[in-house]
């Protein structure tokens, strides 16, 4: 009675819809003190009050403070233009989605009994909320030293970091025997520490024309201190093709973002691919490839400035970092990708019969004897049955990659000339 739904209309259409209601009330406060030009004392606090959290827990507070000193006024070194020392230390807290601490139903579909009356069933979700969810809170310290010399023809800045994230929201399986598939939990200590460095530069500056360079090098290192009680890993992630999946991981003591999958299975003394008793390659599940996020990365960018036009390049670069690439494999396993149709070395095209000349080449270890084989085996069982579904090693690339970000031309039109 008295609910209104379009999908309680009379032709019963399959639509799809929902209301979120959150709010989120903050206060904030902020100074700033300054001394001689030269100390300088930053600091701020916040408060929110989130509808989302638990009733008499819904509140969080996170600072700020920071320092600097200009030093470059107190030595009085010519070559020097500007040089300054910022240590900063800072909290943020976050709160969650409405409507996960506390149970609140889902609207089914309308249907109509024997008795002509209509009902509109409702029923619990799969998760289970928890009223005893905190905020989550990250705190970070960051030591920094910007210097410029020569009237700031050349000058670099170097940044120090530490950050640790707690009481992270998170879902996490549970046994279906409670009748719930996961729960909401405050779990987790993430911690990323790492270093950046930038270096700028005018090394060309006239009246018709100049050159600007700036480039930057950051390398964060990620740990998973801690997750929950009990649990060393954290499904982030998970694909599912043809029954055999791959998964991003968090891993108690290891880097965020562990790609798991499968893997050649190889002999433990010549590391060569293990072959069965087709000649097929052998796999191993679960093999731990290692994390998603990269070594470090930069950026380069040079504006060169004649006249009133300048022109502008930015290139971005970046190493290490491993991903699947599921459209290769699919292109493969169908047979679209060019390798599954070329020839192999007897001029015959893979897709042949092995009988005619045709057939993949492998080499690796029999699993039988022990001893290295060179055979040819059918492309469809290769390429579909085994590469395009059991081997995610097949499929794994390094992230790494150098790239163009943007090339930008301009004009500026002076007033004076028009």
């Amino acid at each position: 009675t008295n609910f209104y739904n379009i999908s309680a209309s009379i032709d019963r259409p399959d639509v799809s819809n929902y209301l979120r209601r959150k709010e989120v009330r903050s206060a904030f406060g902020a100074v700033s003190l300054g001394y001689d030009n030269i100390y300088y004392l930053d600091a701020t606090i916040r408060r929110d009050i989130s509808s989302a959290l638990p009733a008499g827990n819904n509140s969080y507070w996170y600072p700020s403070v920071s320092f600097s000193m200009v030093f470059s006024d107190l030595l009085k070194w010519e070559p020097l233009s500007f040089g300054k020392l910022r240590v900063g230390f800072a909290q943020a807290g976050s709160d969650l989605d409405p409507y996960q601490t506390y149970e609140s139903f889902i609207l089914g579909d309308p249907y109509k009994a024997p008795d002509n009356v209509t009902y509109l069933p409702m029923y619990l979700p799969n998760t289970l909320n928890n009223p005893n969810v905190k905020p989550a809170l990250g705190s970070s310290l960051e030591l920094g030293l910007d210097a410029k010399f020569l009237n700031d023809r050349v000058g670099f800045g170097v940044t120090y970091y530490n950050q640790q994230n707690k009481n992270q929201v998170l879902n996490i399986d549970v046994s279906g025997a409670i009748g719930y598939s996961n729960t909401v939990i405050n779990a987790g200590n993430i911690q990323n520490k790492g270093i950046e460095v930038s270096v700028n530069a005018i090394p060309v500056k006239s009246k018709m024309f100049s050159w600007n360079t700036l480039i930057n090098l950051s390398r964060n290192t990620s740990l998973i201190k801690e997750l929950y009680p009990g649990i060393n890993t954290l499904v982030l992630d998970q694909n599912t093709y043809s029954r055999v999946s791959v998964y991003l991981n968090a891993n108690v003591n290891a880097a965020f973002g562990t790609l798991i999958g499968n893997a050649y299975a190889r002999d433990p003394k010549t590391g060569k691919i293990l072959l069965d008793a087709g000649n097929l390659p052998m796999f191993t599940e679960n093999h731990d490839f290692g994390s998603v996020l990269p070594d470090f990365t930069g950026g380069w960018q040079n504006t060169f400035r004649f006249g009133g036009f300048d022109l502008s390049a930015m290139i971005d670069f970046q190493s290490g970092g491993r991903f699947f690439s599921w459209t290769k494999m699919l292109a493969v396993k169908s047979g679209q990708a060019a390798e599954t149709a070329v020839l192999n070395d007897k001029g015959k095209n893979v897709r042949d019969p092995v009988a005619d000349g045709g057939g993949v080449k492998v080499n690796g270890i029999s699993s039988i004897t022990g001893e290295e084989v060179t055979a040819y085996v059918d492309a469809k069982s290769y390429f579909r049955t085994v590469l395009g579904n059991s081997v995610y090693e097949e499929w794994l690339y390094d992230a790494t990659y150098i790239k163009m970000r943007e090339i930008r031309l301009g004009y500026t039109f002076s007033k004076n000339k028009y």
